[in-house]
Formats: C-alpha cells, structure tokens, sequence
C-alpha cells in the first residue's frame, strides 16, 4: 500500500558504492553533521514536496551511515514509506555467554 506515492527510501555512500537505482536522488555529503540545523530540515522538506507517486527516493552522503541514514529515516517516516539503509554498519553482535 503507496500511501504517499513513494515506493521506499534508500540511503548509500559514494565511497562504498555507485548511486543505486533511484528516481529522486538527494546528494548530502556537503551538508553540515549538525543535523539540527535548518539546512537539514530544509533537505527534508524538499524531498518530501518534490516527490512523485512511484519514486524511490535515493539518499547518499560520504560513507553511508550518518547524515544520509538520519535524513532518511526522517523522510521516510514522514511520507509514511519504507527504508533500505545499503551500508549502514551492522550492529556489533554481544558475545554469547558460554556455560560450561
């Protein structure tokens, strides 16, 4: 169900890999880490009133996992869609407690 017209939200890095296919591609990587600045809300805002029913919404930064993945869970939750994170780090897993 496409409630906003928008098949998903996928954010990448530049570094780790070429741009996935996407139809609305959104480059951050000149973006201030501070993402409490309006220039991040003005990035969100963007996307959110430039998107068209169907898209996928592309979003990458230098590595792929801080600015590109806030900015996009914040776009996707607000269009109410989907988000693929390509190379956000994998959670550490605990090492198990072993009993002999």
């Amino acid at each position: 169900l496409e409630i906003s017209g928008v098949r998903m939200v996928v954010t990448f890095g530049h570094t780790k890999r070429s741009k996935p296919k996407a139809d609305q591609y959104i480059d951050v990587r000149e973006l201030s880490h501070y993402l409490r600045r309006p220039e991040a809300d003005e990035v969100v805002e963007k996307a959110c009133k430039a998107h068209k029913r169907g898209q996928t919404i592309a979003i990458g930064c230098e590595q792929g996992s801080h600015r590109s993945v806030v900015l996009g869970e914040r776009i996707a939750k607000r269009l109410g869609v989907g988000i693929q994170h390509l190379d956000k780090p994998k959670p550490k897993s605990k090492p198990s407690s072993y009993k002999y």
